[in-house]
């Protein structure tokens, strides 16, 4: 996405879900119109059957080709061990603060200083 002249982005991470649509609904209340809310996680949401597949375009993550490869090429045993691999697991980096809740909003810029402020009211880590 590119921003116009003007806008500012904010990704703010959430620990709780409420607390991310509570802010969401904040900023829509006091007119910033362009906010949402995705769930982020390192490890592959196994209910979703299209990124699972590298064949269809998915495999958004190592983890999700490893453990869910579409083909069957690699045994029921072997998965796990792999995808014990600190670079297949997302392990391999620094520890973070686990904020599953992205809150994403584009702002103008002149009132970046208002949404923050709601944001981080909420518990909002931006």
């Amino acid at each position: 996405m590119k921003l116009n002249p003007g806008e500012r982005s904010i990704l703010a991470g959430f620990v709780d879900e409420r607390a991310a649509q509570a802010a969401k609904q904040e900023l829509q209340s006091a007119g910033f119109n362009t906010v949402q809310i995705d769930r982020v996680s390192e490890q592959p949401d196994p209910t979703d059957i299209d990124s699972r597949r590298p064949a269809l375009g998915g495999a958004g993550s190592n983890a999700a080709a490893v453990l869910f490869d579409g083909e069957g090429s690699l045994s029921e045993d072997r998965r796990p061990l792999l995808a014990a691999m600190p670079e297949v697991s997302g392990m391999a980096g620094e520890a973070q603060r686990e904020a599953p809740f992205l809150l994403t909003a584009v702002v103008p810029a002149e009132r970046l200083d208002e949404a923050l402020q709601i944001i981080r009211a909420r518990g909002g880590d931006a």
